[in-house]
């Protein structure tokens, strides 16, 4: 999915985050964000994918500025994604995946590449930090999304789980992948940087 940033500014109040900020991220790109905390990684990650609106400026999804149709497209994993604890894996993706309009594929057909097939039918309030991250993943994965958004800070990966970036990041050679991060090693799986603040 192609993404077109012209001339964004966001404000919190008498805080500007950021400010002129325009880039045009081609379909199929892994684009980083970068920069210190506080420098606003996160809320343009948020703005890319149309769950916040820019103070100022427009961003443009292959042409269009439909907030509501960029969401049909959209993966996301972020600090505010919350899933069912009462739930299996397996019902919170079978549930999620009612609701979305996904492909007809299984809800369930990443868990053994995220190490979740033998917890499928665990309860999801039962899992680990990490475990509960990549059944969000798996989450994000539901409708095959033409955009991916991974917020690092939300993902809380053990070393084990930090490689499923890079394999989450070549699964589809055409979907927009967008990982917000401080980690310095994770910077060389974009094939383009934005560094913020």
């Amino acid at each position: 999915m192609k993404i077109e940033l012209r001339d964004i500014e966001m404000r919190f109040g008498a805080r500007t985050v950021f400010s002129n900020l325009n880039r045009t991220v081609e379909p199929g790109t892994h684009l980083v964000l970068t920069g210190p905390n506080g420098s606003g990684k996160s809320t343009l990650l948020k703005v890319m994918g149309g769950l916040l609106t820019p103070t100022r400026g427009e961003v443009h999804w292959e042409a269009s500025t439909n907030r509501s149709e960029v969401r049909k497209r959209l993966g996301y994993v972020g600090p505010d994604l919350t899933l069912y604890d009462d739930l299996t894996v397996a019902e919170n993706l079978e549930f999620f995946h009612a609701f979305e309009d996904a492909p007809a594929a299984s809800a369930t057909q990443h868990l053994e590449a995220l190490g979740l097939h033998d917890r499928r039918d665990s309860r999801y309030g039962s899992l680990s930090t990490g475990l509960k991250q990549r059944t969000k993943l798996a989450f994000a994965l539901l409708k095959n999304p033409a955009l991916l958004l991974l917020d690092e800070r939300s993902l809380g990966l053990d070393p084990q789980g930090r490689k499923l970036i890079p394999w989450l990041m070549a699964l589809e050679p055409n979907r927009t992948v967008v990982l917000a991060t401080n980690d310095p090693s994770e910077f060389e799986l974009g094939k383009e940087n934005l560094e913020l603040g």
